[in-house]
Protein backbone atom coordinates (compact mmCIF):
# COMPACT_ATOMS: atom_id res chain seq x y z
CA UNK A 1 0.00 0.00 0.00
CA UNK A 2 1.42 3.50 -1.18
CA UNK A 3 1.54 6.18 1.88
CA UNK A 4 1.32 8.78 -1.01
CA UNK A 5 -0.42 8.89 -4.22
CA UNK A 6 1.03 10.18 -7.01
CA UNK A 7 -0.97 12.63 -8.90
CA UNK A 8 1.22 12.46 -12.32
CA UNK A 9 1.96 16.64 -12.07
CA UNK A 10 6.12 16.73 -12.12
CA UNK A 11 7.82 19.33 -10.84
CA UNK A 12 9.29 22.28 -12.46
CA UNK A 13 13.09 23.10 -12.99
CA UNK A 14 14.05 26.20 -12.08
CA UNK A 15 15.72 28.13 -14.38
CA UNK A 16 19.15 28.12 -12.59
CA UNK A 17 18.78 24.14 -12.41
CA UNK A 18 17.95 24.17 -16.16
CA UNK A 19 21.02 26.58 -17.15
CA UNK A 20 23.03 24.23 -15.61
CA UNK A 21 21.63 20.75 -17.37
CA UNK A 22 21.97 22.83 -20.66
CA UNK A 23 25.48 23.43 -19.58
CA UNK A 24 26.42 19.97 -18.39
CA UNK A 25 24.77 18.66 -21.59
CA UNK A 26 26.66 21.23 -24.00
CA UNK A 27 30.08 20.17 -22.56
CA UNK A 28 29.39 16.20 -23.04
CA UNK A 29 28.36 17.03 -26.41
CA UNK A 30 31.09 19.04 -27.53
CA UNK A 31 33.72 16.28 -25.65
CA UNK A 32 33.66 14.10 -28.55
CA UNK A 33 34.11 15.89 -31.96
CA UNK A 34 37.21 17.77 -29.52
CA UNK A 35 38.92 14.58 -28.43
CA UNK A 36 38.52 13.42 -32.29
CA UNK A 37 40.64 16.45 -33.36
CA UNK A 38 43.07 15.66 -30.32
CA UNK A 39 43.97 12.43 -31.60
CA UNK A 40 44.13 13.57 -35.27
CA UNK A 41 46.39 16.41 -34.35
CA UNK A 42 48.34 14.40 -32.19
CA UNK A 43 49.34 11.50 -34.61
CA UNK A 44 49.76 14.88 -37.60
CA UNK A 45 52.55 15.65 -34.85
CA UNK A 46 53.99 12.71 -34.67
CA UNK A 47 53.90 12.33 -38.52
CA UNK A 48 55.90 15.53 -39.11
CA UNK A 49 58.35 14.67 -36.30
CA UNK A 50 59.18 11.46 -38.10
CA UNK A 51 59.46 13.15 -41.62
CA UNK A 52 61.56 16.05 -40.24
CA UNK A 53 64.12 14.04 -38.62
CA UNK A 54 64.51 11.09 -40.86
CA UNK A 55 67.43 12.03 -42.11
CA UNK A 56 69.61 13.13 -39.48
CA UNK A 57 73.23 12.03 -40.98
CA UNK A 58 73.69 14.73 -43.20
CA UNK A 59 72.65 16.91 -40.77
CA UNK A 60 69.48 18.55 -42.72
CA UNK A 61 66.72 16.53 -40.87
CA UNK A 62 65.42 16.49 -43.99
CA UNK A 63 64.64 12.95 -46.35
CA UNK A 64 66.74 13.48 -49.77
Amino acid sequence: MQLFQTTGIKKMKTIPDLISDIKYKYKRFVDVPLSWMESIGSKMNVYAWNKRWRNRDHGTGYKK
